[in-house]
């Protein structure tokens, strides 16, 4: 596992991948009108797969036995896109 988010880091505090010019704030509207300029079938179903995936990091941490202050952490930093 490699998280490198940090807030009060200039280089880590935003995603690295830009989407439609943004790195914060990254909404699923963006995702779609990239999707759209793009031709990529079925946008809206392949973020339902990844939200499901998302929406499950803390029963991953736990398998994994990641402490819940790290856990809580990551979690904190993740897109959670509906």
């Amino acid at each position: 596992m490699c998280d490198t988010h940090r807030p009060d880091s200039i280089w880590v505090s935003q995603h690295a991948l830009s989407i439609r010019g943004k790195r914060t704030k990254i909404l699923k509207a963006d995702l779609l009108a990239l999707a759209e300029e793009m031709n990529i079938k079925n946008a809206e179903g392949i973020i339902h797969k990844i939200n499901d995936v998302v929406f499950r990091w803390k029963e991953y941490a736990k398998t994994a036995g990641f402490g819940a202050a790290l856990t809580d952490s990551i979690d904190q930093t993740l897109l959670h896109l509906e």
